[in-house]
Parts: structure tokens; C-alpha cells; sequence
């Protein structure tokens, strides 16, 4: 699978030295198409996973005005012109907003999804200010790579982009609510005067992502609901998995 998704921003990279340093040209290598097929096995194709949302059901020509969004528009559509000219089977997998296990922070990642932010606040005894409900079709990490398996697995598939979200719309508030059964003494409210403290990239929240495509295609359906994800967050962080 090739990642196609762009660095991350968040609102204190501009603090990080790294981050202000000019960019360096990488050659990206088209020769081996045959080298991505490996990486799966015989009879699997190559998905390009990105971020790049658009919603509704209506096709909809997408026009990014910000570089991670542009970037992410090209790297898809690198990924699909590479694969006419080389013969290589590709597809788009464009996933909306994901948390849960495995995410990490690194270099490229400095800000983790606002899941993964209040409950590290909850072990610490923070009190959690949320800048507003940030609603969205967040999904389960492992639904995530559960859906993308099946992109690659699937001989039915109709489409070169599929979207991958989590179907329905949650909150922040909603997960704060299963969190503090979790966590005695858990505080949180929303933001008044103040502008909270829950770092996320984006200014305002936005319409879920039609998954409609994915379910015809590969029968794929999210397997865990906001709290049955949290429970299974909270046994893996317990477990050491997220050390």
C-alpha cells in the first residue's frame, strides 16, 4: 500500500525549527510496479490510501484550495495515471478522520486525533476544554485497516476511489461522556472565553463521507459503535500495546 497522505499540520508546528526548514526533493520511483504487487501477494492490488474527503452522493469534482489538500489530490492522481501506463491495478482510498490503536506520535505527526488527546489527558487528571464538538465520521483505526484489506482483497470492485470513514456521525462530546465512565474524576466541559485546550488541524468540521461505494463492493461495515471502540482503546493502552 502506498500512503498518499500528506504531513499533518498542527496549530504549534511553527514552533518545531525542523518545520521551518526548506523542503527537499525526493524522486519517486514508477519503474517497479511489479515491487507494490509483492507487497500483497499475487492476485492483490496496490491501494493508494489519502485523506482527500469529499461527501455527498453526488460525483463531485474535487478543487482543494490548500497545499495538503493540492497534495494530496496529486498524489492520487499520480498513483492512477502511473497505473494506465504501467498496467498496474490501483485504487483510491480516501479515509476520513481515524483514531484508535497504533496511533503515535511522530516527526511527520506531532498532533494526534482528539480521541487519543482526551484520554491522555484523563490518565493524567487534566480537565479536558473542548474549541467546540468537532463532529465528524470518525472511524476505529482497526475498522480503518479492515476496510483498506478489503480494497485490496476484493475481485468485485467497480471503482478506482472508494471512501473509508466510519458511516455515522460522532462528537467529541460523546466521547468525553464514555470516557468519564471510565475515568473516575474525569472533568471536561466546552470552551467559553477560553479556546481549549484539544489540539485539531481543522478549522471547522465537515459532512461525512459516502461509503456507500466500499459496502456495495466488499460488504465492509464498521464492527464496533463510539463505546465498544473506546473499551477496546482503553484494554490496548492498558495492555502497553501504545508504548
Amino acid at each position: 500500500m502506498q500512503h498518499a497522505s500528506a504531513t499533518i499540520p498542527g496549530d504549534h508546528r511553527g514552533q518545531h525549527a525542523w518545520h521551518r526548514q526548506p523542503a527537499r526533493p525526493r524522486r519517486i520511483d514508477a519503474r517497479h510496479p511489479a515491487r507494490h504487487r509483492a507487497q500483497f501477494g499475487r492476485g492483490l492490488r496496490f491501494p493508494a490510501a489519502g485523506a482527500v474527503r469529499i461527501s455527498g452522493r453526488r460525483p463531485v469534482a474535487p478543487a482543494p484550495a490548500a497545499l495538503y489538500g493540492i497534495s494530496k489530490l496529486a498524489a492520487e492522481q499520480a498513483a492512477l495515471r502511473i497505473a494506465q501506463l504501467r498496467g498496474t491495478d490501483v485504487r483510491v482510498v480516501r479515509l476520513g478522520p481515524v483514531f484508535g490503536p497504533w496511533e503515535l506520535p511522530s516527526r511527520v505527526r506531532d498532533a494526534l486525533s482528539p480521541h487519543h488527546q482526551i484520554i491522555k489527558m484523563a490518565r493524567d487528571g487534566v480537565e479536558v476544554v473542548l474549541p467546540r464538538i468537532m463532529a465528524g465520521d470518525w472511524i476505529y483505526s482497526r475498522d480503518a485497516a479492515d476496510g483498506i484489506a478489503r480494497v485490496s482483497r476484493s475481485a468485485g470492485l467497480r471503482h478506482e476511489l472508494y471512501n473509508l470513514g466510519g458511516g455515522v456521525m460522532t462528537d467529541l462530546p460523546q466521547w468525553c461522556a464514555i470516557v468519564a465512565g471510565c475515568f473516575e474524576g474525569f472533568r471536561w466541559r466546552m470552551a467559553d472565553e477560553d479556546v481549549g485546550n484539544i489540539v485539531y488541524g481543522l478549522p471547522k468540521d465537515r459532512a461525512a463521507l459516502s461509503i456507500a461505494r466500499l459496502q456495495q463492493d466488499t460488504g465492509f461495515a464498521p464492527s464496533r459503535d463510539l463505546a465498544a471502540a473506546a473499551r477496546d482503546y482503553l484494554d490496548w493502552i492498558a495492555a502497553g500495546d501504545a508504548q
